[in-house]
Parts: structure tokens; sequence; C-alpha cells
């Protein structure tokens, strides 16, 4: 089995992705909050603007995580 893992420079070109897996994942677990949707609508000036980088990895489908800088 292998992994591909990759750090994308784009990424606004993921943006609908990562605010659609975000979205699902919270709602699931918890509640979709206004500043959720505020962030997930915006997040190169809430999270990419403030140093965070995106990783990404597929199996099936794909996933994504973020460092928050501080």
């Amino acid at each position: 089995m292998s992994i591909k893992i990759a750090i994308r420079t784009n990424f606004m070109a993921y943006a609908e992705d990562f605010r659609r897996i975000n979205e699902d994942w919270i709602s699931a677990n918890f509640w979709l909050e206004e500043s959720d949707i505020q962030v997930l609508s915006n997040p190169q000036k809430y999270i990419f603007d403030k140093g965070s980088n995106m990783i990404s990895y597929a199996d099936r489908k794909p996933y994504f995580f973020t460092n928050q800088s501080a």
C-alpha cells in the first residue's frame, strides 16, 4: 500500500474541497457555527495568510490538514 503526500502551494485551487470536507466533518461531530462558515468561506484570509500550509493525502478521497502558526 502506498500513500501519496503532497504539500500544496496553490491553496485556493482546493478551497471548495477544503470547505466541503471540513463542513461535513464538523456537521457530523459538532454544530457548524457562524465562525466556522466565515473561516471556511475565506480560507485565504483566515488560514493561509496567517502562515498555515496545506498538506493533503489521498487514498479514496482527499484529506486536508493545516498547521496553524502562532
